[in-house]
């Protein structure tokens, strides 16, 4: 079957804006492409469905499904398949099932009963467009986020680690302390340059006055958030649980101040802080802690102050997940969690948008960010 001359006839969604998650990616014949449904001004709501005009009348006995090569989450779960002979009346389902949650490609047989609509890649054979409905989505256990994390934070507390099977074996996860402590400078290298980190910064930087107090929980290596807020005169407290980050922010940024501290147990004073930055700090947690962590943060900020975060949103509990060369187990929360849990500590939310990331050097998988702007009335 020629594949030049297949086209996307119609598509519910897809995604334009936060990433290059155009229907087209699915006749594009690179599997590192994707069709990606809407999420980065609204999150389209399920069952999704793809429609493909092969461009002339073919027998086909089956399609293969390519799932997503870059994460486990956002993989097609449940799916039907429908065939027409015109594209407009449409018989019986031709296929239903779910597919296995794996990266390797799924084979789907059936009997067509005319064009093929698929929701990812290229059928094998057939008469013409297959209507593959994306009913659900493949998520990680035990909840379902919509967008599982893939990176961990300096910022998280170095207790949380525990045993996890890999390959037969019982192996202990590391602790937040001991992969920043390993990972050091190689972390900056792939996260330095965040370019929603950069214009939140900017944005902050802009509304503090000379000699603000600030608080960045998750310091790393000082660069580049007690960077840019020292340089724009902002008295600055970094605080990390990773002491080999903690020393090469003061040796990078000495005209601030770092402790290596724990953003679950650290106690400020009662003034509190003009203004708090939390940039991927509470990932490497148990999903109650982030939320403790979240609300103890908020309440840092004094009357007339700003909290500026970062995260990569899911509601998702314990994934274990590779990252980096490093076994660690993340949670999150959802971004309407993140907004409501705000709110309800007294912080007005001013602005939030998600925006997709890839590190740099290829040292890490590419992901999806959170961005939330808030401030606590005078």
């Amino acid at each position: 079957m020629p594949q030049g001359r297949m086209s996307v006839k119609a598509v519910d969604s897809e995604e334009t804006a936060g990433e290059n998650g155009s229907a087209a990616n699915v006749l594009d014949g690179d599997a590192s492409t994707l069709w990606h449904t809407r999420w980065y001004a609204a999150t389209a709501p399920m069952p999704h469905a793809l429609t493909l005009d092969l461009g002339a009348a073919y027998d086909v006995s089956a399609l293969r499904h390519p799932p997503r090569q870059t994460r486990g989450h956002g993989r097609i779960a449940d799916y039907r398949v429908s065939t027409s002979t015109d594209g407009v009346t449409w018989g019986p389902a031709a296929a239903t099932g779910t597919f296995a949650d794996g990266a390797g490609g799924q084979d789907v047989g059936f009997t067509p009963n005319g064009p093929l609509r698929q929701a990812h890649r290229h059928p094998r054979g057939g008469r013409q467009p297959v209507d593959l409905d994306r009913r659900t989505e493949r998520r990680p256990p035990p909840v379902a986020p919509r967008a599982a994390p893939e990176r961990p934070s300096s910022g998280a507390p170095a207790q949380y680690g525990g045993p996890s099977r890999r390959g037969g074996r019982m192996t202990r996860r590391k602790s937040a302390a001991e992969v920043f402590d390993a990972l050091a400078e190689r972390y900056e290298e792939a996260f330095g340059r965040v370019p929603g980190q950069l214009a939140a910064l900017d944005w902050l930087t802009a509304r503090l006055p000379a000699g603000a107090r600030v608080l960045d929980v998750g310091s790393g290596t000082g660069r580049p958030t007690a960077e840019a807020l020292a340089r724009a005169g902002c008295a600055v407290t970094g605080i990390d649980v990773s002491a080999a980050m903690v020393a090469l922010a003061r040796s990078r940024v000495p005209q601030a101040r770092f402790e290596q501290a724990d953003v679950r147990t650290y106690a400020p004073g009662p003034e509190g802080f003009d203004a708090v930055c939390a940039f991927f700090p509470l990932l490497v947690m148990d999903q109650p802690e982030v939320a403790d962590a979240l609300d103890r943060m908020a309440s840092w900020v004094a009357p007339g102050g700003y909290f500026v975060m970062a995260t990569v949103p899911g509601d998702i509990r314990g994934l274990d997940i590779e990252w980096m060369g490093h076994e660690v187990t993340v949670s999150s929360l959802s971004t309407e969690d993140h907004l409501s849990r705000l709110a309800d500590r007294g912080l007005e939310v001013l602005h939030h948008h998600t925006a997709a990331f890839r590190p740099a050097g290829g040292l890490a998988e590419p992901e999806e960010h959170l961005f939330c702007y808030a401030r606590r009335p005078a």
